[in-house]
């Protein structure tokens, strides 16, 4: 083999091992920004119906719980970060209120015990804070110490406004043990043995000075068990879904969890450029290059530009694109003129993309030129 064809031998494996080490298939992959994650689409597509989405604190009326017994377990100890497992609405009309983390402390007066209130800590998440894989954390703008003898009296509760005006709802889940768990009412707080408790994770340093009912791993897991998926028939646009580079989309992953009805039209996916709508791809389940339980993979070759954002069009007679309800950047719909005009919907569609950027194909000749020089010399 002569040296100049091994030159072009090497320059081409070097291109193609630099394209696929930039391919990404997750919702922070290559070139794209706010797309689900992949692990997140695969659970809600294998199981729509989340089992813990009837368990929220959010009533019709506000609410307070406390821990009776868990609390520090070093002297001294700070609260930098809460992990919770629930949901995020946007703010419309009256939705306006956030939950609280709440520390009490148990006291002695005379004689007789009694919790008195010590720190308030609002959870102010909203859709700017979606996060692609459905698990959220809060990190306090000033942490909460604990130092001294008395670091063990500290106890965790928490306060949730009623659910029509709740933009974060907090979950409970099973816990692993049978718990002390108090409804907090005007004069006295009612006490009963349960292991439904609420989903809060207090991160501290140093580390594991928190007696948590739950892990960590144990609110990730059933948080992804909050949510509902929902069928969809309109037109959304996603300024939050969109491309952060010149690429090319080389697969579409998408969430489909009912049997498409093949006498209805089906939805389309568009980019849009500006105030123009780029055709993107059909979601026929039956034309998907491969499937998964209700993870379909549709190739792809069309080319990307910084700035594209994702329009999922859909009308009353087409096929539904499916959407985990809530949790996601705030939709919205499109004018005329293909403006943007906000919804008071954050739901989030069950689309990840695998993709390329373009800038590596089209630096092919270069790349080839400077391997040949360094072989050659």
């Amino acid at each position: 083999m002569s040296a100049l064809s091994s030159a072009l031998s090497v320059a081409v494996l070097i291109l193609l091992l630099l394209v696929a080490s930039n391919e990404g298939a997750t919702g922070g992959g290559v070139c794209t920004e706010g797309f689900m994650d992949l692990s997140l689409l695969v659970a809600k597509a294998a199981t729509p119906v989340g089992s813990l989405a009837d368990n929220t604190l959010a009533e019709d009326n506000e609410g307070r719980w406390i821990l009776a017994y868990d609390t520090f377990n070093c002297s001294t100890a700070t609260v930098t970060e809460v992990v919770l497992g629930g949901d995020i609405r946007s703010e419309y009309g009256n939705r306006n209120k956030y939950p609280r983390i709440e520390i009490w402390q148990l006291r002695q007066r005379r004689g007789s015990y009694f919790y008195q209130l010590q720190r308030i800590i609002q959870i102010s998440l909203s859709p700017d804070n979606v996060t692609t894989n459905g698990l959220y954390r809060y990190i306090l703008p000033t942490p909460f110490s604990v130092s001294g003898s008395n670091y063990n009296t500290y106890r965790l509760g928490v306060y949730q406004p009623e659910d029509d005006s709740s933009v974060v709802r907090l979950y409970r889940a099973t816990a692993s043990s049978t718990e002390r768990v108090g409804r907090i009412m005007s004069s006295v707080i009612n006490f009963e043995n349960t292991k439904n408790v609420f989903m809060i994770y207090l991160k501290t340093d140093p580390p594991n000075c928190f007696q948590n009912v739950f892990t960590e791993t144990e609110i990730n897991t059933n948080s992804l068990s909050v949510t509902n998926v929902i069928p969809v028939t309109d037109t959304r646009a996603f300024p939050d879904i969109q491309f952060t580079c010149n690429g090319i989309i080389t697969k579409w992953i998408i969430g489909i969890t009912q049997s498409q009805d093949t006498s209805k039209h089906y939805p389309n996916i568009y980019l849009k450029r500006s105030s123009e709508l780029i055709y993107a791809l059909t979601v026929d389940a039956s034309a998907a290059t491969s499937s998964n339980g209700n993870v379909y993979n549709f190739t792809s070759d069309i080319e990307v530009e910084y700035g594209d954002i994702l329009v999922i069009n859909g009308t009353t007679n087409s096929n539904p694109m499916y959407y985990q309800q809530y949790n996601g950047p705030l939709n919205y719909e499109l004018d005329s003129s293909n403006g943007l005009i906000p919804l008071e919907h954050n739901d989030y569609p069950l689309i990840s993309v695998a993709s390329q950027l373009l800038q590596l194909l089209k630096l092919h000749p270069l790349l080839l030129l400077k391997t040949l020089i360094l072989l050659l010399q």
